[in-house]
């Protein structure tokens, strides 16, 4: 019995890093400009480290842009780190926020779960999501008073594998019973 745990760390271990991921990796600067609002452009999240990444703002003649998408996070998947990283692009921008809903791929459609919003430059989390649909819905931006200014912003969401997880799980408890055994003797 006690050779068959390492045996099972070993298999999961081996599938964990064994299949062949194809994680998002959209930027509106190959891809195209993202809208603001409507039916959103949805992505389906895959195992490993999915990006969105765009330049929000306005331009020289007081156009704003601003971005929106949706994302589905598979049946068993969950998102179990994610982010949201501003830079400044032209002028200087002080914030941005996005409306973070689930149950929909339309703006402002689902149910509310809050904002996000992050300092330019700077970072802030994203709340772990399990499996569902999630719009971000761009709402607001500051700046200084220039007439153009925009950034740059990236989101990043993790979504580690079920077997990776599974890992994590039994590692814990392998080291409980080898404690438990170490006791006993």
């Amino acid at each position: 019995m006690k050779s068959l745990l390492p045996c099972a760390a070993l298999a999961l271990t081996f599938f964990a890093f064994s299949a062949s991921a194809a994680p998002i990796a959209y930027s509106e600067a190959v891809s195209g400009d993202l809208p603001e609002t409507g039916v959103l452009p949805t992505f389906t999240l895959d195992f490993g480290i999915n990006t969105v990444s765009g330049t929000y703002g306005q331009d020289a003649n007081e156009n704003l842009d601003f971005d929106s998408f949706a994302i589905i996070v598979p049946s068993g998947l969950s998102v179990l780190f994610g982010d949201l990283t501003l830079t400044d692009n032209t002028g200087d921008m002080l914030t941005a926020t996005w409306q973070l809903n689930s149950g929909s791929n339309l703006a402002f459609g689902g149910t509310n779960l809050g904002s996000v919003t992050a300092n330019s430059p700077g970072t802030t989390l994203i709340p772990m999501l399990v499996a569902d649909t999630y719009n971000f819905t761009q709402v607001a931006f500051t700046n200084t008073a220039e007439a153009s200014e925009t950034g740059n912003y990236t989101f990043t969401f993790v979504v580690p594998e079920p077997a990776s997880l599974a890992l994590l799980a039994v590692s814990p408890l392998a080291l409980l019973r080898r404690r438990r055994a170490a006791k006993s003797e």
